[in-house]
Order: structure tokens, then C-alpha cells, then sequence
């Protein structure tokens, strides 16, 4: 009798212990990922309980299905993590919208604070685009010719594309659009 309490109860720590572990793991690492992940919506019927989570935990607000879309990297395109010591090349195309921003965030997706006049944010609006509509930006810490993202904050980051008034939007269950690809181009010193 004591041993078959004893079995339950070992049996009912270890599930309890590994259940909260693995939620504490998603929450606080999230699931992995090459490149752009949508920043699903967690109003949406099919959303991810993570990223309910997530968002809760945060106090972030989100945007409504109607009024846009936001992506996160922080990897570039071979999977390899973001290292504010290097300097990578976003080129590609964009989904119509009417709207973008694209911003350095620490990896709690706070913007990276601005040094000196030059903020870690660009959007549509102040980018020169390529002759076919896509984007050509340099993240890095150090200035760059043409279009430039400042991410100069040690250690790793996170960039967030949001796209505003997109018929993007509504690609729910299926294939995500096209976003440019994230290339390390090199590190400094």
C-alpha cells in the first residue's frame, strides 16, 4: 500500500515538475526558428496557447486581424541568432501594405533604446525601395550606406517587421508571404 502512495505521488511530482518546466521553457524561449515568425494574434479562434501566454505575460498590445501584421526574427536565415557585434543585410520583397516599420527590440521585444539622433526603427515612409518594391536595409551597429538599422546594443536582439493595412493579413493557415531574407554580411571588432 505505501509503496503503490508512494509511486503516485513520485509519478504526480514529475509530471507536475516537467509540465511547468516545459511551459516555463516555451514562454521564456519560445518555439524555434529560422528567419521571419509571424507574431500571431492571440485573439485569433486558432492562436497558439504560447503566445496567448506570452502576450499576457507581457502586457503587450496587439494589432486586430483588420489592421495588420507583425513578423519577428532573431535569426537570420540560416538559423543562426542575432549578435549585436555583426552587421546583416535584409533584401527582398515586401507584402503590399500600406504602412511597415521595422525595429531593433532586446529579446523581451523592448525597443532598443536610440544612440544619439539615430532611433533602432525605419518604416515605410523614409526607406529607399528597390526598382521591384523591395526592401534593401543594413542592420548593424556601425553606419552603413543606403538604408540603415541601428542595432547597437551588446548582446542579442530581435527585429520586428509590422505591416499595416495588409491584404497579408488573411493568410491564416496557409503559407506566410514573402519577406526579405536576413544575411550575416560580417563582424567587427
Amino acid at each position: 500500500m505505501l509503496k503503490s502512495v508512494l509511486l503516485a505521488v513520485v509519478t504526480l511530482a514529475i509530471a507536475i515538475g516537467g509540465g511547468a518546466a516545459s511551459v516555463w521553457w516555451m514562454l521564456e524561449r519560445g518555439l524555434p526558428a529560422r528567419g521571419w515568425v509571424p507574431h500571431a494574434n492571440p485573439a485569433a479562434a486558432n492562436a497558439n496557447p504560447y503566445v496567448r501566454a506570452q502576450l499576457s505575460r507581457s502586457g503587450a498590445l496587439t494589432l486586430g486581424r483588420a489592421e495588420g501584421l507583425s513578423f519577428i526574427a532573431k535569426t537570420d536565415s540560416t538559423g543562426e541568432p542575432f549578435s549585436a557585434n555583426c552587421d546583416y543585410l535584409l533584401e527582398g520583397p515586401l507584402p503590399t501594405a500600406r504602412f511597415w516599420t521595422l525595429w531593433a527590440a532586446d529579446p523581451a521585444l523592448n525597443p532598443l533604446p536610440a544612440r544619439g539622433p539615430r532611433p533602432s526603427a525605419l518604416h515605410s515612409q523614409q526607406t529607399l525601395r528597390s526598382a521591384d518594391g523591395g526592401m534593401r536595409v543594413a542592420a548593424s551597429p556601425r553606419p552603413q550606406p543606403g538604408n540603415w538599422l541601428l542595432v547597437g546594443a551588446p548582446g542579442p536582439f530581435t527585429l520586428v517587421l509590422t505591416l499595416y493595412d495588409t491584404p497579408a493579413a488573411g493568410f491564416q493557415g496557409a503559407a506566410p508571404p514573402a519577406l526579405p531574407d536576413i544575411v550575416r554580411t560580417g563582424c567587427g571588432a
